[in-house]
């Protein structure tokens, strides 16, 4: 009897399937109000859709700038993805710009700055932190989300409207999952070092995924395009040394060797040649550098691009002149080597057209990955989610459903009372 009871105490366990499959997906939304991508409002509406049946398991969201655009996010995929994370909020009240110190700034722009914005807003930005960047240090970072995010002839409006619709530091991220969430934590990569211009803030969020392992969902910094002053925190000089120091951290955050299986999934804007180089390298050495730190992009057996020549709405070109064949692959899922062999396939989502659209839900296509899972299992009951945002620990809770089920409860109490029963035999 009591080898009996043992037995069914064994096979009823709750454990991880070895061959359960979770699909990973990164997508830039590219959710930005200025003209650099342009029918924001469309794609927006055309995103909270496609979120409503999306097959994914895992999903990284970036350049949801607006905290009202990630609430948005987290209420359309909530009966999909019933858990999710995001930068924890600042609490609202009041517009994200004093008057004073924003028409002061607005006045040195206009005065300064206003050829310089006729040639598009890469070129209008770092005209305003070289006139006008004591103007600028002025400002809170919610200000400064505010005027990133607001057409040219709106900026005043940020000194208005009500900081409630969410204006806060966001980096642009979202992770949503159909797969319970647990020690969730954020940083900014600029942390601890003194406050500087963020245009735009970066960072990382992260949680542990029932039964797969660590999620990290970011994105670093850009490319510093010719002719085009770079745009960022004084310690750095580049695009480049800014993506090197984030990159940096992100590594020595996140091992690949741990014993939790991690995942490194977003725009990094860096990527290898490919396809005889007609998929263009970008800061490849960067790539690289994620490689010897143990991972692997299955999105590099595609041979093609995330960011593509082919895409509607990538004007790349036309604010860069430079000339590219098919475009670059910035977005992973990037994936430990020691667990290669359980990458089942790789591909791009998103590609063409939006339902009911003439043009893709963004200049970006997501990649997915899918993979085995992990006997990686999270405890019945999460720990209590932290009340206030601290870096580098754990965040706010997000989700949107029980940690168990009443039946999965009774079921653990039944597995407990055999597991008693069997001992006593």
């Amino acid at each position: 009897m009591k080898a009996f009871l043992l037995l069914l105490f064994c096979l009823l366990a709750p454990r991880a399937s070895a061959n359960s499959t979770y699909e990973l997906a990164t997508f830039n939304a590219a959710l930005t109000r200025i003209e650099l991508v342009g029918n924001y409002a469309e794609r927006k509406e055309a995103l909270l859709k496609k979120l409503v049946n999306a097959t994914v398991d895992v999903l990284c969201l970036q350049e949801v700038w607006l905290g009202v655009d990630i609430d948005d996010v987290i209420k359309a995929a909530m009966p999909n993805f019933p858990y999710s994370h995001r930068l924890s909020p600042v609490p609202g009240g009041g517009p994200p710009c004093e008057s004073g110190p924003l028409f002061s700034g607005y006045t040195c722009g206009t005065t300064n700055c206003a050829s310089a914005f006729s040639r598009g807003v890469l070129n209008g930005a770092p005209c305003l932190v070289e006139k006008c960047g004591d103007e600028l240090r002025s400002l809170p970072q919610a200000c400064l989300n505010c005027l990133i995010n607001s057409k040219s002839d709106d900026l005043l409006k940020c000194a208005s409207v009500n900081k409630a619709v969410s204006y806060e530091s966001t980096h642009g991220l979202v992770l949503l999952s159909k797969h319970r969430l647990s020690n969730r934590i954020e940083r900014n990569y600029t942390e601890p070092l003194v406050r500087d211009i963020e245009v735009p803030s970066r960072g990382f969020i992260a949680a542990d995924v029932n039964g797969l392992g660590t999620v990290v969902c970011t994105q670093l910094e850009d490319y510093s395009y010719p002719g085009i002053a770079y745009v960022g925190p004084k310690v750095y000089s580049s695009a480049r040394q800014e993506q090197n120091a984030s990159l940096g951290i992100l590594l020595n955050a996140f091992s690949s060797s741990s014993d939790k299986p991690t995942y490194l999934l977003g725009d990094f804007n860096h990527g290898p040649s490919l396809n005889n180089g007609t998929v263009a390298p970008l800061f490849a050495d960067f790539y690289e550098r994620v490689l010897s730190a143990g991972f692997v992009s299955p999105a590099t057996t595609l041979n093609n691009c995330s960011l593509c020549r082919s895409n509607s709405l990538e004007t790349f070109e036309d604010y860069t002149n430079i000339t590219i064949d098919d475009g670059f692959l910035l977005d992973h899922v990037y994936v430990p080597r020691r667990l290669a062999s359980k990458v089942v396939s790789a591909q791009r989502r998103h590609v063409g057209n939006a339902d009911g659209l003439t043009y893709p839900l963004s200049n970006h296509y997501a990649v997915s990955v899918v993979v085995q899972g992990n006997d990686f299992f999270l405890p019945t009951t999460p720990a209590a989610p932290s009340a206030a945002r601290q870096t580098a620990t754990p965040s706010p809770s997000h989700d949107t459903t029980p940690s168990a089920s009443s039946s999965a409860v009774v079921a653990n109490v039944a597995l407990f009372l055999l597991f008693v029963a069997a001992s006593t035999y």
